[in-house]
């Protein structure tokens, strides 16, 4: 019984759609490892996150000066940006503790 490499890696972002990271096994010709491929990804939503709380923050302070009619969007926005904050917290933790757990090995 032979065992096939991980040829690649995919992630969805939050909406469902493929980021398209892929990662190549060590020592391929692009030379990047499984968890670079990973690595990449996390730092995307970080991006993506950023890029959403920044866009966030102007609606925050239109609220709070009374300058706009939208609470419920201005509030779905905040949960969203929230909901997306703990999702990539959780990956960020379950990532680590698989490193912890593969440095726990012994050799």
């Amino acid at each position: 019984m032979a065992i096939e490499p991980i040829a690649a890696l995919s992630l969805l972002n939050e909406s469902g759609a493929n980021v398209g990271v892929r990662a190549a096994m060590p020592g391929s010709v692009e030379g990047k490892g499984v968890l670079d491929g990973v690595f990449d990804a996390m730092v995307t939503q970080m991006q993506s996150l950023n890029t959403t709380l920044n866009a966030a923050a102007p609606q925050l302070s239109a609220l709070a000066v009374g300058q706009t009619e939208g609470l419920e969007t201005v509030m779905l926005n905040m949960e969203r940006t929230r909901l997306q904050f703990d999702a990539l917290v959780s990956v960020r933790n379950r990532v680590l503790e698989a490193y912890q757990e593969l440095m726990r090995m012994q050799v």
